[in-house]
């Protein structure tokens, strides 16, 4: 059962892109930036919705500030890649932050913050570092995969190339970690030199005990995470793409829609275990349209979307677009077999240069 969220977590990303130099010309000499700084701003979900005794005031749309920090993580650029880490929140309360570095480095290993105590420790590093990860909360565990594997460098075994890694608890103390090897999903391949093989949904069902991932073209797969096998389920794919969001107050898992990241889809997962049937769409409620309008001025949308459940039917939606990032609150209410969406506010968080990296 999840619990209430308390706050939500913005990522932001402090990298500059270096300048060159020289004013003689665009080829002129880089300057490196050393270190990449991340920052992570706490936010009330509450800011995102209307009170209680107002539910169908129309939405609303407002500009505010950044809360300041509580907290920084700093790691050295490669190169001119100004995307060094990647940040995942787990935990049975949700109260621990990982910041993974991307690449495989012996200096600099991923760092485990706790929002309760305002304190962190360095983890030995994953065996193999994850480009983009595709993390999943289980327990109080953290379940860690790739998201698009480096087919093309494997040898023999892609399974020792693109490993799942569980960060389990290894001792008393709950900042004690260690990162138990699981085999990569029995994906098919492409061949050498071919395209990566997108993981488009995940998602945790039946007691905390299965996860599930769909890629493109190849089907859904399952692991049992007592007998840490896997098993393939069938030639379709979930409905969803991107992580997926259990809300127990409804039955049902929410995720962006596997054909929009505008849409809102909803489905049943809770059979898949027992049964191996396709997650079957809602009458006239599998997807919902959230009807996300971006803010004056801004027109592209960039592809960092995240989506994040609160509990009680409600979810908050990040959009990020060019210097500023939109949250949206979102409320599900569930009757009967119909699924009705009620947008409340939308906050906008100029982010003065800098970039949104992710809201857990």
């Amino acid at each position: 059962m999840s619990r209430a969220r308390s706050f939500l977590y913005m990522v932001v990303n402090h990298y500059r892109w270096p300048k060159p130099r020289s004013k003689l010309g665009f080829y002129g000499e880089l300057e490196e930036q050393k270190a990449c700084v991340y920052s992570v701003r706490r936010i009330d979900p509450s800011t995102l919705f209307h009170r209680e005794d107002q539910p169908q005031a129309a939405p609303a749309t407002e500009k505010t500030r950044l809360p300041p920090p509580i907290t920084t993580f700093g790691h050295p650029v490669i190169g001119f890649n100004g995307r060094t880490m990647e940040f995942m929140l787990f935990g049975r309360a949700r109260d621990k932050i990982l910041a993974a570095p991307r690449l495989k480095s012996p200096e600099h290993k991923p760092v485990l913050y706790d929002l309760a105590s305002r304190t962190s420790c360095s983890l030995p590093g994953m065996s193999v570092p994850k480009c983009g990860s595709l993390w999943l909360a289980v327990g109080d565990d953290l379940y860690v995969m790739e998201d698009a594997p480096l087919w093309w460098e494997r040898e023999d075994d892609a399974s020792s190339k693109n490993p799942m890694e569980a960060l389990v608890q290894a001792g008393k103390n709950p900042m004690d970690r260690a990162w138990h090897l699981l085999p990569a999903p029995p994906y098919v391949p492409p061949p050498p030199h071919g395209y990566p093989c997108d993981i488009v949904s995940t998602a945790a069902v039946v007691g905390d005990s299965h996860i599930w991932v769909s890629s493109k073209g190849q089907g859904t797969f399952f692991l049992d995470t007592e007998t840490r096998a896997w098993s393939k389920a069938a030639d379709w794919d979930l409905p969803f793409q991107g992580q997926v969001q259990h809300a127990p107050e409804h039955g049902l898992w929410y995720g962006f829609s596997a054909r929009d990241k505008g849409v809102l889809c909803a489905a049943d997962l809770s059979s898949l275990v027992s049964t191996g049937e396709q997650p079957v769409p809602r009458p006239g409620s599998h997807e919902l349209d959230m009807g996300i309008v971006a803010p004056e001025g801004r027109t592209e949308r960039q592809d960092c979307s995240c989506l994040v459940h609160l509990d009680g039917g409600r979810f908050c939606v990040a959009n990020y677009y060019s210097k500023v990032v939109m949250l949206t609150g979102m409320e599900v209410e569930r009757r009967g077999e119909v699924l009705h969406l009620i947008k409340h506010k939308s906050c906008i968080y100029p982010l003065r240069g800098n970039c949104f990296e992710c809201l857990l």
